[in-house]
């Protein structure tokens, strides 16, 4: 099926407004230390960062609407976010277009795998316990005596295990 010109144009205008929705990060984004206070902004520009990605390069296969309750989508997304910015700079090069759309390319496939359980909707695979107390203790015998204040069982440990 052909697109008219006009289904050209809708399309760029939404591109536009999507592109000029969003705010790059101007220093790198760790979610294991961002302030709460920041923390919404940060959001709020990765999702518009993901929803502009997903229009203009036909990602939906790759990124699916429940991107967010994914850490490990939320971490690659974050690293592409910043990814771009950091190639359309002022003074970037050249070649940062070519950059940028390599570093995509090889996103699309660790993108892809993040999902494999949601095709129709989400299904939530998060793991909520790794290690057992039993295998930490094991752990704490096998590396010698240590402060045992220091080790504790991780918080997502919900099974009491």
């Amino acid at each position: 099926m052909m697109t008219s010109s006009s289904d050209h144009r809708d399309r760029r205008a939404t591109q536009r407004a999507l592109a000029a929705a969003i705010t790059y990060p101007s220093s790198p984004i760790d979610w294991f230390a961002i302030a709460p206070t920041e923390e919404t902004l940060v959001w709020r520009g990765l999702a518009a960062f993901v929803e502009m990605i997903v229009v203009r390069y036909n990602l939906a296969a790759e990124i699916r609407p429940c991107w967010w309750r994914h850490d490990e989508a939320v971490d690659e997304l974050t690293a592409l976010w910043q990814t771009r910015a950091f190639h359309y700079q002022g003074g970037a090069g050249l070649n940062a277009a070519m950059s940028w759309l390599d570093t995509l390319a090889k996103s699309r496939g660790r993108l892809r795998d993040c999902f494999v359980s949601c095709r129709d909707s989400h299904v939530d695979v998060t793991m909520m316990h790794w290690a057992s107390d039993a295998e930490r203790h094991e752990f704490i015998e096998f590396v010698g005596p240590v402060d045992c204040d220091a080790v504790q069982p991780s918080k997502l440990d919900k099974s009491g295990s």
